[in-house]
């Protein structure tokens, strides 16, 4: 059996970035089918390295699985390192079981720099897992290829989470005393029937999977940081990893354990060899389950991934009922006892605003840094030759509007709606949307400047013969 870098290591330090793509390697060279898919550099110059390991069974259409670990660097390590014994798995198992009608990509390592650095952020001191609205980094771009270029059905993204809080929730002399916790993709903007189908069907087998081995399992409950705020779920934006990879056409899942205090004494270096049992355990939960569930998945994505149902803009947690509470197991500093604790319990999701989802955008002013923007995210568009009239309305500065004829100047930029990621482009250009690009200063200098604004939403047919294109997706 090939060791892991952390078993040849004995347990006394983290795997390396660099160790972590020789083993991606090794496991490579030695399974029929497998390869390596090189995504680039990361901010700091280092690697960013997947494995594909293809299904073994021609005769069924696989079901695509992407796994991440470690976006968050040698802060949460455990999710990655465990990815490595489960590639090693998965690349060693018979023609019956999961590999016959799965096909994998395993990217355990998705932020080499925090890991080199002991660091949550990369070599730049950006959080990646708060990048999938601009993608203004290497290693959030490298993420959204393999949302494009393989086109996972399902994906896990596995995290941890500090037990201990020294500068928020100890000072009220408690911590975190979770065991597993899974989550689903939750922005509204996803296909309804995706969203009920990861909550109340695969959401509640993972947790009793999980239970039912001996490991206290739930819902994903934000960050604990005060025992007088309101409890929610896990944040609705596109800017994590989960929605983003939700919105194109995944069902998308986070998995997080408890990352154990750096100053504790444990048999093995911060405790690394039972954080890595929790975590694979998980995943090994994870993979049979959806495993099971491949030709309902399928089926599911088929029928909904591409829903033109209305376009919800944003949400935000309310109550889930008048003075409702939610009562979680917290572990008191002093002396180490357990107590069950109530929080306000907002985890009911408030829907905002909604639209029609239009048939394309124009992009009338600011035409080359949109342009670049559009490239960035894998998105096709066109340019207009010469000047058209539209029916359609402003989507630059409000969520609604009444639509009204228009006339798109020559050198707009046509950028048609379609596909799975349809909802995900709209979520983008809509200011009113609470995952929109004009959210943030760059962009919405843009749309001051615009008066109007300078994105409009077609309502009608889309024409054919618009121009040049400049851009093609894959």
């Amino acid at each position: 059996m090939l060791a892991t870098p952390l078993e040849a290591a004995d347990y006394t330090r983290l795997s390396t970035p660099e160790e972590m793509a020789g083993y991606l390697a090794h496991l490579a060279a030695r399974t029929p089918g497998a390869e390596l898919w090189p995504l680039g550099h990361s901010a700091g110059g280092r690697a960013l390295t997947a494995l594909r390991v293809p299904a073994r069974d021609a005769r069924v259409p696989p079901l695509r699985v992407l796994l991440v670990g470690s976006q968050h660097g040698a802060s949460e390590a455990a999710g990655g390192e465990a990815l490595l014994w489960l590639a090693r798995e998965l690349t060693a198992l018979a023609a019956d079981d999961v590999r016959a009608s799965l096909e994998f990509v395993i990217f355990p390592d998705a932020n080499p720099d925090g890991r080199a650095l002991d660091s949550a952020r990369n070599a730049d001191e950006v959080n990646i897992n708060r990048d999938f609205v601009l993608l203004t980094q290497p290693e959030s771009r490298a993420l959204d290829t393999l949302l494009r270029e393989f086109t996972p059905e399902v994906v896990l993204d596995a995290h941890e989470s500090a037990s201990l809080k020294q500068k928020s929730l100890a000072r009220e002399g408690y911590m975190t005393a979770f065991e597993t916790q899974f989550d689903c993709a939750n922005n509204p903007g996803i296909p309804a029937a995706l969203r009920r189908y990861a909550e109340h069907e695969l959401l509640p087998v993972l947790l009793a999977r999980v239970a039912a081995a001996g490991v206290a399992a739930q819902r994903y409950v934000r960050e604990i940081l005060s025992l007088s705020q309101v409890a929610t779920h896990g944040g609705l934006g596109a800017r994590k990893f989960r929605n983003r990879a939700g919105l194109s056409g995944a069902l998308a899942f986070l998995l997080e354990t408890p990352m154990d205090p750096k100053h504790g004494r444990y048999p093995s270096y911060r405790n690394i060899a039972v954080r890595v049992a929790r975590q694979l355990q998980a995943q090994r939960v994870f993979i049979a389950t959806v495993a099971e569930r491949r030709v309902a998945v399928q089926r599911l994505l088929a029928a909904h991934r591409m829903s033109v149902e209305p376009l919800i803009l944003s949400a935000c947690y309310g109550e889930r009922a008048p003075g409702a509470l939610l009562h979680l197991p917290m572990r008191r500093i002093a002396d180490g006892e357990v107590q069950t604790l109530a929080f306000a319990d907002h985890r009911r999701v408030v829907d905002g605003a909604a639209i029609p989802l239009p048939a394309s955008y124009w992009v009338t002013a600011h035409q080359a840094g949109m342009a670049r923007l559009l490239e960035q995210h894998g998105f096709p568009y066109e340019v207009l030759r010469a000047a058209a009239v539209r029916h359609g309305r402003v989507a630059g500065q409000s969520p609604g509007g009444e639509p009204r004829t228009m006339t798109v100047p020559a050198g707009s930029l046509h950028v048609p709606v379609r596909g799975p990621r349809a909802r995900l482009l709209a979520l983008l250009l809509e200011a009113g949307s609470s995952s929109s690009v004009f959210g943030y200063p760059t962009f919405a200098r843009l749309l001051s400047a615009a008066g109007e604004g300078f994105v409009l939403a077609d309502v009608a047919q889309m024409p054919s013969g618009l121009g040049d294109s400049r851009w093609l997706e894959a």
